[in-house]
């Protein structure tokens, strides 16, 4: 079963939603513009769900987030400098992913608890990060 993230696109937004957690569904799809709506989301967990696409950088509209779980899909890009915008995020997994460059040097400059990437040497593609508190 695919769980459809149509909630998210179709024009309404709940605001007092703090958590989003699909851990290992079968969403496969890419995260929607429309996640800048949901600005009471507190922790977005959704690791193993084919998430493909790139990360959104509507993401940094979302000021409440303390945690984001996205480890094992497929999702391709660089990572949004717009997590920076987020000021107690303190865990941002993305190990696991496509993703390509760098994290951003201001993202660095955080107080991450749990930083995560694909920053081994052996990791293809990789991401190049001097912060992260572990690399895959």
């Amino acid at each position: 079963m695919t769980i459809d993230l149509g909630f998210m696109k179709a024009g309404w937004a709940i605001s007092t939603l703090s958590t989003l957690w699909l851990d290992e569904n079968n969403v496969q799809t890419n995260i929607p513009n429309r996640i800048r709506e949901y600005t009471g989301l507190e922790s977005i967990s959704m690791p193993s769900t084919g998430l493909t696409g790139t990360i959104p950088t509507e993401i940094g509209a979302l000021t409440k987030l303390k945690e984001v779980f996205l480890k094992n899909n497929t999702l391709s890009g660089p990572v949004p400098v717009e997590f920076a915008q987020i000021p107690n995020l303190r865990v941002l997994e993305l190990m696991e992913n496509q993703l390509v460059g760098a994290i951003p040097d201001i993202l660095c400059s955080k107080s991450f608890q749990s930083l995560t990437a694909d920053c081994a040497e052996s990791a293809t593609p990789r991401v190049d990060c001097d912060c992260c508190t572990e690399c895959s």
